[in-house]
Order: structure tokens, then C-alpha cells, then sequence
């Protein structure tokens, strides 16, 4: 049986691909009783959550953390780590690590993707790469013996400009060359970008860390024409045993998209 998990962040605004933003002493409990056995956790700072009180609403639950998120870092102040002013790319690297410290406190992955910033045009395109690689590497240096790792995200080309697929993720993660920083994949961007996600999925399982689910429409699994029971039946293949994490809109509201999307990912499990 698979594990799922679904996205939440008292931060995000209503246009996020975000279930839940309700405060954690509500959002612990909820996720219980819709039957996910973790959240994914989007925030801006560490600093926003309190890592003590996040540790007995899990113990209390038994409802774990699956991962942290980074991209409202980006999305609310504009950190990436390709800014040309240095003052900027530290503030970016600081803010990472912070995410980092909260992420050892639960042995979960830090999720990278936004913050990677849009390539710029021109000449400037190859020093932003390297401003990328290098601050990756850093990031991965400073995870060092802590109980967490980074998975970065291959993000679709309508959002990002660069690192799309997960070819392109994988040549990126082996300039990096660190066993600390692994992929994200993501069934909504692969759609767009993969010519065949299980293919991509099989080719790159060494190295995946993390997975979320969204159909073609970005609601919920269903919804749309991806084929999760191929999709399930892939990532057991490859021996998938993280977390598969529902990052999609609310609709029609918060609570019935999230028992929509774990029914429906349930019911394609059992029928093998």
C-alpha cells in the first residue's frame, strides 16, 4: 500500500495548488480522519511553524510530516537561487537552510522548485546556471549527516524555463553529484513535458524522492484523463516507497477535494 499525503499551508492564497490552510492544530487531525497518513507542509519560512508543537500533533495523530515545501519563499519574497545580487542568493540560501533544520526534525524531505528562479536571457543564461548548481551544492553540504534530504522538483515549462523533465533533472542532479539531493516528480508537470512518464519514472527511480499527484486539470485525481491505475502500477515497479502527496486546487472546496482525491487513489489501489 502506498502512502498519501496531502498539501497544506496556513500561507498560501486561495490560487495555490494547496488542499488545506488551516492552522496545524486543525490540520493534523483533519488529515487523520480523511485517512492520509501525512502532510506536506508549504512554507515561507521555517521560522512560521512551531517545529515542538508540530512534533506532538503528529505523535498525537500519528499523522507524520511527508515533506516541507519551499516555494512560497519565492512566490511572497522573491528568494531564488540564482539571484545575480549575492546579498540576495544568501538570503535565498539562508532561508533553505532554515527549511532544512525543520525538515531533520522529521526525517522528510525539503522540496526545491520554484526557488531555482527563471533563467535570464543571453549570455547571463549559463552563470545563473552556475549560480544554481553552486547554491544546490551548498545546500546539500549543510544537510550533510542530518535525517533529511532535498528533492528537487522538475517543474513544467510554463512555470519555469528551464529543468522541465526529468532527463533534464537528472543531468542537473549529476552535476550536483550529491547523494543528499534526489528528483521530485510530479504527474501534472510530467504530463505536459514527458513523451512517456512511466518511461521517465522507471529510468529515473533511483533517484526519485518524492511524488505529487494531480490529474491533467490540476484537481483532483479523476478528474481529468490521467491514468493513475497505470501510474500506481509504474511506481511499483520501480519500488517506490515514499510519499505520494496531493498538490492540487480545492475544488469544489478544501475537504471534498481531498476525500475525492484519496477515495479515488484508494479505490484504483485495490483494484490492482
Amino acid at each position: 500500500m502506498f502512502q498519501y499525503a496531502l498539501c497544506a499551508s496556513p500561507g498560501a492564497a486561495l490560487h495555490e495548488p494547496v488542499l488545506f490552510r488551516e492552522d496545524f492544530d486543525k490540520l493534523f487531525p483533519k488529515a487523520k480522519e480523511l485517512g492520509f497518513g501525512g502532510v506536506e507542509i508549504h512554507l515561507r519560512d521555517a521560522a512560521d511553524a512551531d517545529a515542538d508543537m508540530l512534533e506532538k500533533l503528529s505523535r498525537a495523530s500519528g499523522v507524520k510530516v511527508a515533506a516541507i515545501a519551499t516555494g512560497l519563499a519565492k512566490r511572497i519574497d522573491g528568494l531564488t537561487l540564482i539571484d545575480t545580487d549575492e546579498a540576495g542568493r544568501r538570503r535565498a540560501i539562508q532561508r533553505l537552510k532554515g527549511h532544512i533544520d525543520l525538515a531533520a526534525r522529521f526525517g522528510c524531505p525539503v522540496i526545491i522548485g520554484s526557488m531555482r528562479g527563471n533563467l535570464p536571457s543571453g549570455d547571463a543564461a549559463s552563470e545563473a546556471y552556475r549560480l544554481l548548481a553552486a547554491s544546490i551544492r551548498e545546500l546539500a553540504d549543510y544537510t550533510g549527516s542530518k535525517n533529511c534530504s532535498i528533492a528537487f522538483e522538475a517543474i513544467n515549462r510554463y512555470e519555469n524555463n528551464y529543468l522541465n523533465t526529468a532527463a533534464e533533472t537528472a543531468a542537473f542532479l549529476k552535476e550536483v553529484n550529491s547523494e543528499k539531493v534526489g528528483m521530485m516528480l510530479d504527474a501534472f508537470h510530467m504530463n505536459m513535458e514527458e513523451t512517456d512518464m512511466h518511461a521517465a519514472l522507471w529510468e529515473h527511480r533511483d533517484k526519485l524522492l518524492h511524488v505529487h499527484l494531480a490529474d491533467n486539470t490540476r484537481l483532483f485525481p479523476g478528474s481529468g484523463s490521467l491514468d493513475f491505475k497505470a501510474l500506481l502500477r509504474t511506481l511499483r515497479q520501480c519500488g517506490y516507497g515514499g510519499w505520494l502527496s496531493m498538490e492540487y486546487l480545492p475544488l469544489p472546496d478544501e475537504e471534498t477535494a481531498a476525500l475525492w482525491g484519496i477515495e479515488y487513489m484508494k479505490g484504483i489501489e485495490k483494484m490492482g
